[in-house]
């Protein structure tokens, strides 16, 4: 099969259940495309791209054009996740097209996935990194939408799974 991982945050060489995903996956013979939100100021303290050296696995960095980011990061948070959504659809489309299946990360990867899943008709997960039960914003109200539509969910265990039915009425 062919995994399109989207993640949101720039910091996926030293996140671990990201990294396992994809060492697993790849594992089983399956191909991988991690897309890796770029931050040159991660770059100047030694965070890079993630050193994953398996034939199955590509990983590709992105980031918004200059002007763009400008201006976006002036919208709220939700109206930014809906138009850097779209930019992986327009930008990425046919590396998404060729995908079978799509895995979005934490609460922006799960807006940004489920754009790209639901144009396409891709079938997605959610993977749950960390937990959001005080965040009581639009923002986070539209990543719960997206990760009750999600095919599944992945947890890191089973507090996390009880506490995320709870808050985000996943299944």
């Amino acid at each position: 099969m062919n995994f399109c991982l989207i993640t949101a945050h720039p910091w996926v060489a030293i996140s671990t259940p990201v990294m396992e995903t994809v060492k697993f996956l790849a594992s089983k013979g399956n191909q991988i495309k991690l897309l890796v939100q770029l931050d040159p100021t991660l770059e100047k303290i030694g965070l890079k791209n993630p050193e994953l050296n398996h034939p199955n696995v590509d990983v590709i960095q992105y980031k918004y054009p200059s002007f763009a980011a400008r201006w976006i990061s002036r919208l709220p948070a939700f109206l930014q996740e809906l138009l850097l959504g779209s930019y992986i659809l327009i930008r990425f489309f046919g590396l998404c097209k060729r995908s079978d299946f799509l895995i979005g990360y934490d609460p922006q990867g799960i807006i940004r996935a489920g754009i790209v899943a639901f144009v396409l008709r891709i079938p997605f997960a959610y993977h749950s990194l960390e937990l959001y039960h005080r965040d009581r914003s639009f923002f986070l109200s539209v990543a719960k939408v997206f990760a009750r539509k999600a095919n599944f969910s992945l947890v890191q265990d089973r507090n996390r799974l009880r506490i995320l039915r709870v808050i985000s009425r996943l299944r």
